[in-house]
């Protein structure tokens, strides 16, 4: 049902001012989108050269106070770097209300690391547990490929295990 409904969204955002007289800086990206989501859900890319995936962690504990991590993905195409990607995931001022993982790289970073970054609400606190776990090539086995599904790896925090996350 999703590849029949999904849909590829290119943005261009003009700075525009806010009521506070903060003016907030333009944005180009490139996103695969599902219906009723925001852009940076799926997979996405912007002018930067920052692209970004990701999928859902099932922490067991959840903030109903916190932003969405719809809001989160979307917000993170707006990266212009990596370290600014992750600085928008360790912001302290609300925290997330889910987990969430990314699969960040940079395709103009001269070091071509790719990241995997878990995220974990903080119970009670309005910030998240970020751990960024730089992805070497001997972690991609002979097929140079890096799998990460719908559990915490890195991060040490209270998980649901999803029978199908644990087959993989």
């Amino acid at each position: 049902l999703i590849k029949s409904l999904g849909y590829v969204v290119i943005a261009n955002i003009e700075p525009y001012t806010l009521p506070n007289g903060e003016v907030t800086p333009a944005e180009s990206f490139t996103a695969v989108c599902y219906p009723g989501l925001l852009p940076g859900n799926a997979y996405g890319f912007n002018l930067s050269g920052l692209c970004i995936s990701g999928n859902i962690q099932l922490a067991k504990h959840v903030e109903g106070d916190k932003i969405p991590q719809r809001f989160v993905c979307r917000a993170l195409l707006s990266a212009k770097s990596v370290d600014q990607a992750v600085d928008i995931l360790r912001k302290d001022s609300v925290g997330m209300a889910s987990g969430y993982a990314y699969n960040i790289v940079s395709t103009k970073d001269s070091s071509k690391e790719m990241y995997s970054v878990e995220v974990a609400p903080v119970e009670g606190e309005a910030r998240n547990m970020v751990s960024v776990h730089i992805i070497e090539s001997g972690d991609m086995g002979s097929n140079c490929r890096y799998n990460h599904y719908n559990m915490y790896e890195h991060l040490d925090t209270p998980q649901w295990m999803a029978p199908s996350s644990e087959h993989r």
